[in-house]
Order: C-alpha cells, then structure tokens, then sequence
C-alpha cells in the first residue's frame, strides 16, 4: 500500500534527514562554502564619499611621519634630553592632532587621488576624514606604537577592499643617503685614507 506525500511531509522528510545528518556531524556544503570564498573578492568600506580608503591611506603615512618625529620626544627615547623639562602632550596625541590638521582640512583631501573618479563633495570628504580618524585613530596608533607596517592598515581594519590599491609609498625615505656621490668618487676617496 502505497500512499503519496504531500508536500508538506515531504518538507518535513527532508528537515528530520537535515536534522539526523547535523546531529551526526555531516556539514552538507561547508566545503563549498569555504572553496568559492577563497576567490571572492574583499569589498571595502567606501563610504558615503567613495574615498575613505585614500584618506585612510593618506591619514597612516602622514601619522607614520609625525610618529618618527614625535617618537624623540618621549621620555625614555635616546633624543629626549634630561632637564629639558615637559614637552607638553603625549606623542600620541601629538600625532592624532597633527594628522589632523594635516589630512583632514578641504585642501588636502582634494588633493588625494581619485581612482574611481567621483564627485567630491567637500562637507562629506570632511565628514569621512574625521570619522576615520575618531574610529580607528586608537587603532592607528597601537600599530604605530607596535611598529607595525603601515601599508597595510587600512585593509586589516576593512576600509580598503581587494580592488583598491596603494597610493603611496610607504617606505621612509633614507636620510643617510649621500646626494650628488657616486660609488667611484667615494672608492678613491677610501684609498687616499
């Protein structure tokens, strides 16, 4: 005697069978899952501008700048001289108020790079400049303190995506460099010594 399910047992069929696989451990697709997401692309927190991965970007170089000057006043550091007295405000502060002024005010962020070519509303690149630096300026900080690399902050925490690139270079320049010698010059210079 056969009798034919209707679509609600059917359904249930399938729920008590899903229901039985999971209780014995079976993960129906996680393979899947984990195998298409391995090429999908990371998209990134443009915002309401379109451009907070190169105020992010632009915001992380100029703290590393400031963070490499600011860093020699610090009492402990090798350039802190003792009886100079206070030098006001923590480095960090320091830093977040300088990358402040510096990035985040209507002539420099229209000067930032504009891959996607948007339209800028000035009010908005402003908005967006600060509420980077109000969320992340902490984080920015702690890998500046951490000495960690700078070039790929933005994409640890979201903001720039997969498709985005870097705009700037990252890389300090060398102040040790000698302008202007080649390694001739200086070979013969070592053997009049």
């Amino acid at each position: 005697p056969y009798l034919p399910l209707r679509h609600g047992s059917m359904l249930a069929c399938f729920h008590l069978l899903f229901a039985l696989c999971v209780l014995q451990g079976l993960n129906f697709g996680r393979e899947f899952v984990l195998a298409e997401g391995k090429n999908q692309k990371r998209r990134g927190d443009e915002g309401r501008s379109g451009q907070r991965c190169p105020i992010c970007q632009k915001l992380a170089l100029e703290a590393g700048h400031t963070w490499r000057q600011a860093k020699t006043t610090k009492p402990g550091s090798p350039y802190h001289y003792i009886g100079t007295g206070s030098q006001g405000q923590a480095p960090e502060k320091k830093v977040l108020e300088v990358i402040s002024r510096k990035v985040c005010n209507r002539n420099a962020l229209t000067q930032l790079p504009n891959p996607r070519r948007y339209t800028l509303h000035h009010p908005t690149l402003q908005f967006e400049c600060d509420d980077v630096l109000e969320t992340f300026g902490e984080s920015l900080i702690d890998a500046l303190t951490l000495g960690e690399d700078l070039a790929t902050f933005c994409w640890d925490v979201d903001i720039c995506g997969s498709r985005d690139e870097k705009f700037f270079d990252f890389e300090p320049e060398d102040d040790d460099d000698d302008d202007g010698e080649d390694e001739s010059a200086r070979s013969e210079g070592k053997q009049d010594l």
